[in-house]
């Protein structure tokens, strides 16, 4: 089971979109123009939400449980932890270091970006099925479909597929909320004078899968 939690948070860290700064929210980043009018519109503007580190918004994507909209805004912490991680690296120390940072390579941690796929481009991929007011979106390269309702109108997802079958979604929370305060903590490290990169990197990346790993 604890392999099924480290998975699923993977998983999360993969679709993880990180934004720098923008106009001020309660998310600190930029305000987007929100549509749920289709399946479609729901799921770009969840996207764009998250990109821009909109929390509302990007909350305001879902439909669910107490602890499964819990979830999401773990998902939406660790993106904007793992944003101000980049912008200080590039920050601190320029973005050659940044690139080599993310370079897999190293060896190390990497902060991923929306699996390396650019938004834009992953929105246009995607497919929709709708039957009556549920629906489905299909990512080409992924197996499993990303199910939303319609209520009063208006298309949101379901935020019970951030957990995948069987993993509890309160206690895969925890697992995503040690991984932040992680990218939290070596986001600090990197302000140090004289830090050795290639050894935070090493450091960052065994404590980042001992966060995945460890209790559940």
């Amino acid at each position: 089971m604890r392999k099924a939690y480290a998975k699923a948070a993977v998983a999360i860290c993969a679709m993880v979109v990180l934004a720098g700064c923008g106009k001020e929210n309660s998310g600190g980043g930029t305000k987007v123009a929100a549509s749920f009018a289709t399946p479609r519109d729901a799921v770009k503007t969840m996207t764009e939400a998250l990109k821009a580190q909109d929390r509302d918004t990007f909350l305001a994507c879902f439909v669910g449980t107490e602890p499964e909209m819990a979830l999401a805004q773990v998902m939406f912490d660790f993106s904007r932890e793992g944003g101000a991680f980049r912008d200080t690296m590039i920050d601190r120390h320029g973005q050659q270091a940044w690139e080599k940072f993310q370079d897999p390579a190293g060896g190390g941690a990497r902060i991923n970006l929306f699996g390396g796929k650019d938004p834009a481009v992953w929105l246009t991929t995607l497919s929709f099925e709708e039957e009556g007011d549920t629906a489905t979106c299909a990512d080409p390269e992924e197996s499993e479909k990303l199910p939303l309702v319609r209520e009063r109108g208006q298309w949101r997802v379901k935020a019970a597929a951030l957990a995948p079958p069987k993993v509890d979604p309160q206690q895969l929370a925890g697992v995503m909320r040690r991984a932040a305060e992680v990218v939290r903590k070596y986001r600090k490290r990197l302000e140090e004078p004289g830090v050795d990169l290639a050894k935070l990197d090493k450091e960052m990346g065994r404590e980042i899968f001992k966060a995945l790993t460890t209790g559940e």
